[in-house]
């Protein structure tokens, strides 16, 4: 599998996932999804994690939440799910 089609695999079901939390539990609406490819090449959820737990920790943290709340503002406006 090329790295574009596994990344797009990978994309597909991290949308999905993430589809199925917000109908599933929609106050869970801020957090880092950790997926992998399993020994077949299917991929699962490795674990869920609030979005202040994601490992960029060298990061600005104003910045980066700026940034994803920007984001979620303009994907709620454009009617796409985050």
């Amino acid at each position: 599998m090329t790295r574009k089609r596994t990344a797009i695999k990978m994309w597909n079901f991290a949308h999905q996932v993430c589809t199925e939390i917000a109908q599933e539990a929609p106050e869970l609406d801020c957090y880092v999804l950790d997926i992998a490819l399993d020994a077949n090449n299917n991929p699962l959820v490795i674990e869920l994690n609030p979005a202040a737990s994601s490992g960029l920790y060298a990061n600005n943290a104003i910045f980066l939440f700026e940034a994803i709340a920007t984001y979620a503002e303009a994907a709620q406006q454009a009617n796409r799910i985050v």
